[in-house]
């Protein structure tokens, strides 16, 4: 039942942002009959493989024990964060262009084009976003970078002297899976 539960509430997230993205989208290009077409399948075939993708990496979840498989639990969950968090930030620019259009309708009559440049802005920081999830997903996962400080701590005990403390954090083990030399 609980599934069922997480299962509906991903499914109405991802149609609504996708509802919501598809309009926009479709407002700022004018699409050709054929075009049209090609894009539909494309923009809500992506979002069914998605909803696919995380139905089949929700299922696995219970059984992580299998590296392969929490690898590829992470890269479902790593790509619809890429997809989603993007679309999020073009659906809140989107609503703030509908909403400026509405209140200047109402009190001036004539909105022009004003929700275009929302949309236009949405797009430009969505794509950075999409991109900046892309290279993180693709380059960043084995970009391990080393720190080395000294520090002097005046009244530290001489058996101390030397000592050497090592702090691991933001390691993502299943990025690692087909790259264990970095480790």
């Amino acid at each position: 039942m609980r599934s069922l539960i997480i299962i509906s509430i991903f499914t109405l997230f991802m149609v609504s942002m996708d509802l919501y993205a598809y309009r926009g989208i479709q407002h700022m290009i004018p699409f050709q009959p054929e075009g049209q077409k090609i894009f539909f399948i494309l923009f809500w075939g992506i979002t069914v493989l998605m909803l696919v993708s995380l139905i089949w990496a929700g299922s696995l979840f219970r059984h992580m024990r299998d590296p392969s498989r929490f690898f590829g639990v992470m890269l479902v969950m790593g790509i619809f964060l890429m997809l989603y968090v993007p679309k999020l930030l073009f659906n809140v620019t989107q609503l703030l262009g509908d909403i400026t259009m509405l209140l200047t309708r109402l009190f001036n009559g004539n909105a022009g084009n004003i929700r275009n440049y929302f949309l236009l802005t949405g797009t430009v920081t969505g794509v950075l976003l999409l991109i900046a999830f892309g290279m993180g997903m693709i380059r960043g996962r084995t970009n391990v970078k080393v720190f080395r400080e000294e520090i002097g701590i005046t009244g530290l005990p001489l058996s101390f002297e030397g000592l050497k403390i090592v702090q691991l954090s933001d390691l993502h083990l299943a990025g690692f899976y087909h790259h264990t030399g970095h480790i």
